[in-house]
């Protein structure tokens, strides 16, 4: 995957550089052009795109269609915003409704798409993956990561999270169970249900490095707790963390696990928010090039107000300070290879970016994106310039969007 492309590479790392030496003129949190769209307007869309960048800035931007044609799609950019080619299909099934595929990239270019696929006739979800070069040539047949059945109505896997090496070996983590609802109070409806979470390796050659491996479930996390919406990131030697929200009855934390490349857990589980009268929320995990991490979370109790906090780690797991909110403000993070960072969120009028340094400290002033509601994602470059994509033009009424759009910005 990483050898065969090495002269398409090249040519792509010398394109980049120019189109990095013509923009230096611009100041960090500049925008390099005007937004653009990326599908081809002719669907609707299930929520925020996902995205990833590598090392010269080449881009793919992945999206959940609604509707006719319902799956998964992507499309391609070089680091100056130029299309590669059209949208296409991702031949990873028919996705659930709302499911929100993820996407990593290596320092090549060449790229992972994933998802969980709903089979109605077999009543099972299946995670999968579809391996991709640099120019955009599927490499082999979708991968099936994992089958779980669908034992019960509320049965469920979740959508999967992604992470790649420099040298593109990769990580697919997903949650998987039950939940049960007796009618009780939502407050019990945790205490009621268990999941469970896993996580399976792969080479740069899309061969997995041995079976699913769980990482949240040994006892009490079966019955008691809830293995809840999961994160991943890996540094460039393929060494990652798995980090989760842990939802029950009695806790309301965030936690993490340490690996390294081999994937042998690196000492023990880490409770990153302890216990408190502030619920953790859209749970995220950013790692820089070295494996220093930050986990992101939305804070607040019930009824609001909300904020969003960071916890930074250094690579080997040494909390750096204490958890601190770092705007009031709550949205996506992407962070590029030196741990410098930006939060993007959408309001009900416009969508914005903010930057921060590797300390968390926010750098400049808030950023316009553009001036259409929507739900965004960032993504970093070998250089510091990012891309921001979102989905679009909500449609009253429903959780969809009419549109993907993104815009390039000078990180430096």
């Amino acid at each position: 995957m990483k050898a065969a492309y090495s002269s398409v590479c090249a040519a792509a790392i010398a394109a980049a550089m120019f189109f990095h030496v013509s923009a230096t003129h611009a100041a960090a949190g500049d925008p390099l052009g005007l937004e653009f769209q990326v599908d081809n307007g002719t669907g609707t869309y299930f929520s925020a795109p996902a995205a990833a960048r590598d090392g010269a800035g080449d881009t793919v931007i992945a999206w959940a269609r609604a509707g006719a044609g319902q799956g998964v799609y992507a499309r391609l950019y070089d680091p100056s915003g130029t299309p590669k080619g059209p949208e296409f299909a991702v031949p990873l099934g028919h996705a659930p409704a709302a499911a929100v595929p993820a996407v990593a990239m290596d320092r090549a270019g060449d790229f992972v798409v994933a998802n969980t696929t709903a089979d109605a006739a077999k009543q099972s979800f299946t995670i999968q993956a579809q391996r991709y070069s640099v120019n955009g040539t599927a490499l082999g047949a979708p991968i099936t990561v994992a089958s779980v059945p669908k034992l019960i109505v509320l049965g469920f896997a979740s959508a999967p999270s992604l992470a790649m090496d420099a040298d593109g070996d990769f990580i697919v983590v997903w949650s998987q169970g039950v939940v049960f609802d007796f009618n009780i109070p939502d407050t019990l409806d945790a205490a009621a249900g268990a999941r469970l979470i896993f996580a399976r390796r792969y080479g740069s050659n899309g061969v997995a490095k041995g079976p699913a491996f769980l990482v949240v479930g040994d006892p009490p996390d079966v019955l008691i707790t809830g293995g809840g919406p999961q994160a991943v990131a890996m540094d460039d030697n393929g060494n990652f963390v798995v980090a989760w929200n842990n939802e029950n009855l009695y806790r309301d934390t965030v936690e993490f696990k340490r690996y390294n490349t081999n994937g042998l857990q690196l000492g023990l589980k880490v409770e990153a928010k302890p216990l408190s009268d502030k619920f953790p929320y859209g749970l995220q995990l950013a790692m820089d090039a070295a494996g220093n991490f930050i986990l992101f979370w939305t804070e607040g109790g019930i009824g609001g107000p909300y904020h969003e906090v960071a916890q930074r780690y250094s690579a080997v797991g040494k909390a750096q300070g204490a958890a601190a909110v770092i705007s009031s403000q709550t949205g996506q993070v992407g962070m590029q290879s030196d741990g410098e960072f930006a939060l993007v969120w959408g309001d009900s009028s416009n969508v914005k970016a903010q930057r921060y340094s590797a300390g968390a400290v926010a750098e400049g002033g808030i950023i316009p994106v553009s001036s259409s509601i929507g739900s965004p994602v960032a993504a970093f470059d070998g250089y510091g310039d990012f891309v921001v994509a979102w989905a679009g033009g909500p449609i009253s009424g429903v959780n969809l969007y009419s549109s993907i759009h993104a815009r390039l910005f000078s990180g430096h």
